[in-house]
């Protein structure tokens, strides 16, 4: 059903990497910084201008992906983007430490704030370094149907993935029960990252 033919088929024969990495950075959003952080944080106590000053940090943060240009010239960027996409899912450990602090509202915004400023940082720096990596590995004959085909790929994924936390987290009680929906989104943000190693192309440009 969505067989391709292009100039370049050497190029083609990474496509799966990409759809899968797309389809699981999605879940892995999912898990952690969207729904699931909002219930966290109301029943951590945080009042709702906190909520809403974690929640419009990725959107603050897209600014940095102006800044990000050198970066991305000089180190290359398959690089950035790599390691920009994985380190984002590390700061998101912090999620799981904060119950600790309960009692200390003031510290519990700052962990979530500091650890949602990282992921806000490291997304838009990932984001803006894949745009001209991801010119460079899909083939332009065909580009226009691949990004559609992932658009499809990813559509399931989502909703398979926000109905089964709908149901965990429905059927459960207390802070616990965010614990294995934040752990498993991250490890599988983390190898949403892995998955792109396998992808070529993203070299620095030497002559700048």
């Amino acid at each position: 059903m969505f067989k391709l033919i292009s100039k370049d088929p050497e190029k083609l024969r990474v496509m799966n990497y990409f759809h899968f990495s797309t389809a699981l950075q999605m879940c892995a959003v999912i898990g952690t910084v969207a729904a699931p952080l909002t219930l966290y944080a109301v029943e951590l106590g945080l009042d709702s201008d906190k909520i809403g000053i974690l929640g419009s940090l990725m959107a603050f943060c897209q600014v940095l992906a102006l800044i990000s240009i050198p970066v991305t010239i000089y180190f290359g960027s398959k690089l950035v983007s790599i390691t920009a996409l994985f380190t984002r899912y590390i700061f998101l450990l912090i999620f799981l430490i904060v119950p600790f602090y309960k009692e200390n509202l003031t510290l519990v915004f700052y962990l979530l704030f500091f650890s949602m400023l990282m992921f806000a940082i490291c997304r838009s720096l990932s984001e803006a370094a894949f745009v001209p990596w991801m010119q460079e590995f899909i083939p332009r004959d065909v580009r226009g149907r691949i990004i559609g085909i992932n658009g499809i790929i990813c559509t399931p994924f989502a909703l398979v993935a926000s109905y089964i936390i709908k149901i965990w987290l429905d059927s459960q009680v207390g802070l616990e029960r965010f614990y294995p929906v934040f752990l498993i989104s991250i490890i599988i943000g983390l190898i949403s990252a892995l998955l792109l190693i396998k992808i070529r192309g993203g070299k620095k440009i030497i002559n700048r």
